[in-house]
Parts: structure tokens; C-alpha cells; sequence
């Protein structure tokens, strides 16, 4: 807490007063993290998951893997004024790495990219129970 960071993907410097530890549903302020921590930084846009942060040291490595989708769907919301929470759930778990986000060209339907059918019956799952909305994944 209070470290100058840089977060290597911008090369923007970061000084968090407030970092948080999650263990289940409990949260706790730190004062120190090791290497391997799973921490929260309440920031405004500055990191985006999978972000490297460091006290300055420019370290360069490779990411992680990424899988060529072998199965595709398309996702309808089940309530229309829930479209704009979709939109984000998917932007997010797309971040994320649960799934692949396909937006045509043309017209508005989106199709999600998989290696396996679980990947959609969990993202359905997180959508509805993170982001309060039922999606149909056909």
C-alpha cells in the first residue's frame, strides 16, 4: 500500500492506498503482497486483468495460451432492456478469457466462440448469477 507500480502494459505509474485480499466472500485490507497474491486495487480504468505490475522493472514474457474456439453459438438476452448488462458481461468474461465474443458486421446478433460446451453453460451461469441476466445460448 502506498508503493510507487508501474503497470508494464501502458507504462503508467500507479501509488494504490487501498489493496484488498479475497479469501471466499471476505475481504481484507493488506499493507504487504508477495508475488502470487491474488489482490484487488480499486482503480479507475488503469489496470485491465492480466496486468503485470512491477516497481518499475520493465519485465517482458510470454501470456498465456489461447485456444482457437472449435464450437460456436449465438446468445439471445431473454429480457430486452437487459441487452446493455449482456453487453457487459460478455465484455468482461471476454476479457476474462470464459469465452469468445464474435460481433458481426451486420446485424445484431452475437456469437460466443468455445473449446467445449461447459464454457457456455458457465458463462449462462455467471451471467445470470454476476450480471442479472438470463441469456439464451443457442
Amino acid at each position: 500500500r502506498g508503493m510507487n507500480l508501474k503497470v508494464v502494459r501502458s507504462g503508467k505509474t500507479l501509488r494504490p492506498n487501498t489493496v484488498v485480499t479475497f479469501m471466499s466472500q471476505k475481504r481484507e485490507l493488506l499493507d504487504e503482497a508477495f508475488a502470487g497474491d491474488i489482490i484487488g486495487i480499486p482503480n479507475h480504468g488503469v489496470l485491465q486483468l492480466g496486468d503485470t505490475i512491477t516497481e518499475g522493472e520493465a519485465l517482458q514474457y510470454t501470456g498465456l495460451p489461447f485456444f482457437a474456439p472449435e464450437m460456436f453459438r449465438s446468445v439471445e438476452v431473454a429480457d430486452p432492456l437487459k441487452t446493455k448488462q449482456l453487453r457487459e458481461g460478455l465484455r468482461q468474461l471476454g476479457e476474462e478469457g470464459a469465452i469468445q465474443v464474435f460481433r458481426p458486421e451486420a446485424g445484431s446478433v452475437l456469437l460466443l466462440g468455445a473449446v467445449g460446451q461447459l464454457q457456455f453453460e458457465v458463462v449462462a451461469h455467471r451471467l445470470e448469477h454476476e450480471y442479472g441476466v438470463k441469456a439464451r445460448i443457442m
